[in-house]
């Protein structure tokens, strides 16, 4: 999905009838990608919301609540590449990544100096 089409994703429900004369328009001169991107976005903004409200509300909440931090992380990435580009995005992830691969390495390590420092305390 292009970047146009998830900023389009989040136009309110009201707005489908419009999506679909201005896909026509479109498929009328000639813009054969665009005004397919417009329909597909129109019919998953019509037939996805029912599905998805009844699998998630048929999940238990130890399930929901990492799904609910997956959408949150990802609708974060999605304004962030927005704001500073998909190269910036990835720089900071790689450092993201990096950084926590360090702390998960030094885990063990910290672990280890603090059991020490509380038997040999003074």
């Amino acid at each position: 999905m292009t970047r146009t089409a998830s900023l389009l994703s989040f136009l309110p429900v009201e707005l489908i009838p419009l999506m679909l004369v201005l896909g026509g328009g479109l498929l009328i001169i000639g813009l054969r990608r665009a005004a397919m991107t417009l329909f597909t976005l129109s019919a998953l903004m019509i037939f996805l919301p029912p599905v998805v409200e009844a699998v998630l509300n048929e999940l238990p909440e130890w399930i929901l609540i990492p799904v609910m931090l997956f959408a949150l992380v990802n609708m974060v990435v999605f304004g962030l590449t927005l704001l500073v580009g998909p190269r910036a995005w990835n720089e900071a992830k790689a450092m993201m990544i990096a950084k926590g691969m360090i702390w998960c390495l030094g885990l063990p390590f910290r672990l280890i100096a603090g059991m020490w420092r509380v038997l040999f305390r003074r």
